[in-house]
């Protein structure tokens, strides 16, 4: 028990440590930080439109789920109840996968 004591009391030293040697010590630098009017990256620009377009198109396709899944003409034509059941299943699996997926990754 000792050990384990000594050595959480090591990490949070190690830690704080860190953190404070990531801390701007001059309120100048500071400043310079907080108030950026430099141009940015023109890659930064297409990154943010690609990863903008792609939440549209993710966010805009699952409304467009349930009215598929709901259709009797053209789509499933499945009850409301099932759709709006496999929808928030589908939706469970996406953001579960991602967290399951990085805890493989780490």
């Amino acid at each position: 028990m000792e050990i384990l004591c000594r050595l959480a009391t090591n990490y949070i030293t190690m830690s704080d440590s860190i953190i404070l040697d990531a801390i701007p010590e001059d309120q100048n630098e500071l400043n310079a930080i907080q108030n950026f009017k430099g141009k940015y990256p023109k890659q930064l620009w297409y990154l943010f439109l690609a990863e903008m377009w792609e939440r549209f198109s993710f966010y805009g396709m699952r409304g467009m789920l349930t009215l598929f899944m709901v259709d009797v003409s053209l789509g499933l034509g499945i009850s409301e109840k099932t759709a709006n059941l496999q929808y928030g299943a589908i939706q469970a699996f996406v953001y579960t996968f991602a967290f399951v997926g990085g805890m493989f990754a780490d």
